[in-house]
This record gives C-alpha cells, sequence and structure tokens, in this order.
C-alpha cells in the first residue's frame, strides 16, 4: 500500500470517491491523467497479470 501512497492526498483521488479537498500539483496533474476520457474500465486478468492463454484449470 505504501506505493500508492502519494494519490490518496490528491484532488483526483478525493472527487473520484465523493470528498472534497485534496492536493493540486504534479501528482493530481498525473492522477488525473490517469481518468481521462475514460467511460469505464473492463477488468480482468489481462489487467492485473501476465497470464494470456486459456486458464490452466477449469476448476
Amino acid at each position: 500500500m505504501a506505493l500508492h501512497q502519494w494519490v490518496f492526498a490528491t484532488r483526483t483521488f478525493q472527487r473520484v470517491h465523493g470528498a472534497g479537498g485534496g492536493n493540486a500539483g504534479v501528482d493530481d496533474d498525473f492522477a488525473a491523467a490517469g481518468f481521462a476520457n475514460v467511460g469505464a474500465w473492463i477488468l480482468g486478468r489481462n489487467m492485473f497479470g501476465p497470464v494470456r492463454g486459456p486458464w490452466p484449470d477449469d476448476a
């Protein structure tokens, strides 16, 4: 979790999570760029890991 601590204080993170305030600056600019022109994310296994091809176990 320490890797992502920088984003929690940004204005973008606070806005996305329904809160007000937050810090502006380089970190907020970077966080905002991650949400620019995104309508939705499709979350699947290819987003989170290098696994490709068929599942190794159908169970």
